[in-house]
């Protein structure tokens, strides 16, 4: 077989089956073929220049589509230049939808379900009860502590006139927790009589405590014994109380101007800070507070807020005894005292830096720097059991009084019970339960999948694609900077 190129050095090349015979001018030979294009039939463009070269090896190398359209050497300069701008702009487009989708994933968004389940058993809350009087006045005057106690808690001036009394108290050591035990309203002086699930109840049912609000009692409060639960909902199926306002005891509270009591349904691991929660509940009315119990699960950092921390001085965590914590360091390091049912190394106020300190921090802390420790020290609680109360009052009839008060209470005249008596229904409206749970909307491989989506829409990459862009690149960096030159394959 032979093969004839023409060329301006009159060149004739033969080739033979078993071997080959060139003839040519020795000179010619000596000197290199100054060609700067060789085109191939149905190939590409190559050209000699550097970066020529890198651009060439590039688009044969990726797997990019319409890369091979810009070296391909059936296209004219006008077609690449499209094919050029159509891929400039589809890169423009799969850019502009990565950053969205990763400002999207910046922005953590979360999906909220709610789903409503009904229970053949739901756990009872915990029930705690304080009246809106903290001393009693028949204790005070016991100790002749009426006008001290009434001057503290209605803040007068008054205070400073009781020189004598105040440095003998000081002297024998003021404790307020033990002040609102002896003298505040006990559960046998507040509680007549009780039910649960229409059986009498007893006092061994109740546990005694302080809140913010004095001396009080709870109802299946205890965290060691079980729960208490309900197999059905209604009045039948909950808590009755009896309770004594005891009226003409009041002296006066710093915790409002009204008389009665203040309830509130809580889980048993939180603290009641009955001030800022709980209804409220006057003598002469019947009361029904319906209960429905909400679970809710809320998503940490960093989609969510919630959290919790190590608390000093309790062993569960929960917003409100992390936010008690928070008032009692504020008021120890304003005053050097705390309040009685605030826990901690500082000694209780005696009732003259109550006067003048404490009780000022208290609303400084409320107005200044309550919010701050909620956001930063106080996060709310991932898992939280809430029970949301309805309320609806009516007067208790005559004929209760008249035909029913003496098989419930002894020695209590029926004037006196239409003036104290409370009744109270506490129970659930209904078995349903409604469960409120945060999920994450937006994951890291749903942005990965839309980027993907984008790029692959736009420009047929994908995963792979980007491999051999890296892959490129580092080849080409080692062969021409860290291997003496050598020009990549």
């Amino acid at each position: 077989m032979s093969i004839d190129i023409m060329s301006t050095s009159k060149l004739r090349l033969t080739l033979f089956d078993g071997g080959s015979t060139l003839s040519m001018n020795e000179k010619k030979i000596a000197e290199p073929v100054k060609t700067t294009r060789i085109q191939a039939f149905n190939g590409p463009v190559v050209k000699t220049d550097r970066w020529c070269k890198f651009y060439t090896s590039f688009c044969t190398r990726v797997n990019l589509g319409g890369l091979n359209k810009l070296i391909d050497g059936e296209y004219g300069l006008f077609r690449r230049m499209i094919w050029l701008v159509f891929i400039l702009g589809m890169t423009a487009f799969g850019l502009y939808q990565m950053c969205s989708q990763i400002a999207k994933y910046n922005q953590r968004p979360i999906t909220v379900l709610v789903n409503i389940s009904r229970y053949d058993h739901v756990k009872f809350p915990a029930i705690t009860v304080c009246n809106f009087n903290i001393f009693a006045k028949r204790k005070t005057d016991k100790v002749y502590m009426t006008d001290y106690v009434k001057a503290i808690l209605l803040e007068k001036k008054s205070l400073l006139a009781l020189p004598a009394l105040n440095k003998q108290i000081i002297a024998n050591g003021w404790s307020w927790w033990e002040n609102y035990k002896l003298l505040g309203h006990r559960l046998h002086d507040s509680l007549l009589a009780c039910d649960w699930k229409q059986k009498p109840c007893d006092y061994d049912d109740f546990e005694e405590t302080i809140t913010d609000m004095g001396w009080c009692f709870q109802f299946n409060s205890n965290t060691t014994t079980p729960s208490l639960s309900v197999n059905n909902a209604g009045t039948d199926y909950g808590l009755l109380l009896h309770l004594d306002t005891e009226l003409d005891q009041y002296i006066g509270s710093r915790h409002g101007f009204g008389e009665g009591f203040k309830i509130l349904a809580h889980d048993r691991n939180d603290i009641p800070l009955m001030k800022s929660a709980g209804i409220a509940v006057g003598p002469g009315m019947q009361t029904f507070i319906g209960i429905k119990q909400k679970r809710i699960k809320k998503i940490g950092p960093p989609h969510g807020t919630c959290g919790s921390r190590k608390l000093k001085e309790f062993t569960h965590y929960s917003t409100s005894a992390c936010q008690l914590e928070c008032l009692t360091e504020y008021m120890g390091q304003k005053c050097g005292c705390k309040d009685a049912y605030q826990l901690g190394s500082y000694p209780d106020c005696t009732p003259e830096e109550m006067y003048k300190c404490g009780l000022k921090a208290q609303v400084d802390f409320v107005t200044d720097t309550n919010e701050t420790c909620i956001r930063e020290r106080c996060p709310d609680q991932c898992e939280t059991t809430t029970f949301e109360m309805e309320v609806s009052t009516v007067p208790i009839a005559d004929w209760f009084f008249e035909e029913k008060s003496a098989d419930f209470y002894i020695d209590k005249n029926i004037t006196y019970l239409r003036k104290n008596l409370a009744l109270v229904f506490i129970y659930y409206t209904s078995m349903n339960v409604e469960e409120t749970v945060q999920n994450v909307a937006y994951t890291e491989i749903d942005m990965i999948c839309d980027i993907g989506g984008s790029f692959g829409l736009a420009l047929g990459a994908s995963i792979i694609t980007g491999l051999e862009i890296c892959d490129f690149f580092v080849y080409y960096f080692f062969t021409r900077h860290l291997s003496g030159g050598v020009k990549p394959a």
